[in-house]
């Protein structure tokens, strides 16, 4: 990640114990790739596009949306946590080794701060990276036929993608060929199917959830893994 990227371009050994420390928990962020924000922000944008009244209060909404979900989200840790099964019962990779992973980082970097060196070969990877990136960011902006965008090369090797890309292509796939097949108006009205396999999968995670809170307490079923 990022963290990386600053240790090596600036060098551990130059670096005080407090840069590093506050440099490793920026991983908190990170959370495997789900802290960044922006796909979410991308889907509040285009839902505006089917708003009839004023769109300037999306903004304000998906903002209050956030802060309450983040509430609620670290309430609900804490309780389960504490008053569950136990946050390392959890099984996830952020409540079981990635919980430790940037603390053992700090300690690891500043003890070791004599032995450590920069890393040329990550370095030279991530200036190939950023010449990549500049040169498809030109062909995208100069050439309207260029097929590649810049931003499915910078996020190609996050864990989401690699772990989504074959859904993606699925979907991608079914709808060539139902615009092929059928055009725009088949397109239009398979929608209503695609969002019912969805509802659908989502009403029977959630059925799945209450019959494990009921039943299975503390000793839940897998039923969602998410990338």
């Amino acid at each position: 990640g990022a963290t990386g990227t600053v240790k090596n371009l600036v060098g551990i050994p130059n670096m005080s114990d407090t840069s590093v420390a506050s440099l490793n928990q920026m991983g908190a962020l990170y959370g495997v790739a789900k802290g960044f924000a922006m796909p979410g922000t991308a889907h509040g944008s285009r839902a505006a596009e089917t708003l009839t009244g004023s769109r300037r209060r999306l903004g304000s909404a998906v903002f209050v949306g956030g802060i309450v979900a983040l509430l609620v989200l670290c309430g609900v840790t804490l309780a389960l946590g504490y008053y569950g099964p136990g946050a390392q019962n959890f099984g996830d990779y952020n409540y079981t080794q990635g919980n430790r992973d940037f603390f053992n980082y700090t300690v690891i970097n500043i003890k070791n701060r004599a032995e450590e060196s920069r890393d040329w070969t990550t370095v030279a990877f991530g200036m190939f990276g950023i010449a990549v990136t500049t040169l498809l960011i030109l062909l995208n902006q100069r050439f309207p036929w260029w097929p590649l965008h810049p931003a499915g090369f910078t996020v190609s090797l996050q864990y989401p993608t690699r772990a989504s890309f074959f859904s993606v292509f699925l979907a991608w796939l079914f709808k060539t060929i139902v615009l092929r097949v059928g055009g725009v108006d088949l397109y239009n009205r398979s929608r209503t199917v695609v969002l019912g396999a969805i509802v659908g999968y989502v009403v029977a995670v959630v059925i799945g959830f209450g019959l494990d809170v009921a039943f299975f307490w503390g000793q839940g079923h897998s039923l969602h893994g998410p990338p």
